[in-house]
């Protein structure tokens, strides 16, 4: 785990090599991994040669239930996040409170990352256990199209909020006006 978070990757290759019994799935007192240290230091060359350990697990999760994803997407490390993707991370992991790496990002406000998950194809349906939708009608382009628990979409978020900036956004873009939620119908 030092090795990873030091970004030493020629001691993670080495030790791969020499010890056949490399324990690629030990974890820190946070239930974290090595790979969870390296995305969360954003060192995608780390994260590349911790893939090719035995036992390690790219979608592992920690005590929080948090992936390395996740990680990287706390950081704002839009390199690490591409890196895991590329390598098949899962980026609709849920961590204990319903998070996903899109829910982090937006929370973070880290607009490149999101766009990179939702180009990727991140479910944008998922909610955590608040409904977290706000932050979605934060990202640009907004993704209108959604539409979460009761039916409520962005358009109704913003208007609720009292967001008029994205309420003109969203309107300029073409959402759709007259959805009606299952509250208000």
């Amino acid at each position: 785990m030092c090795a990873a978070q030091g970004n030493n990757v020629h001691v993670v290759e080495y030790l791969a090599e020499a010890v056949e019994s490399l324990n690629g799935d030990a974890t820190d007192c946070t239930g974290a991994t090595a790979l969870h240290h390296a995305a969360s230091a954003g060192h995608p060359t780390m994260i590349t040669a911790l893939a090719n350990v035995p036992r390690i697990e790219l979608n592992a999760r920690d005590k929080k239930g948090q992936t390395p994803v996740h990680y990287a997407c706390t950081q704002e490390h839009l390199e690490a996040v591409e890196v895991l993707i590329g390598l098949g991370a899962n980026v609709d992991a849920q961590d204990s409170e319903g998070n996903t790496p899109l829910h982090v990002a937006t929370r973070t406000r880290h607009t490149a990352i999101a766009q990179l998950l939702l180009r990727t194809g991140a479910n944008t349906e998922l909610i955590d256990e608040v409904n977290n939708i706000f932050n979605l009608v934060r990202l640009s382009p907004i993704p209108m199209r959604l539409s979460f628990q009761m039916g409520f979409t962005p358009l109704h978020v913003a208007a609720s909020q009292g967001c008029k900036g994205i309420l003109d956004s969203m309107i300029q873009h073409g959402a759709a006006l007259n959805k009606q939620c299952k509250v208000h119908t």
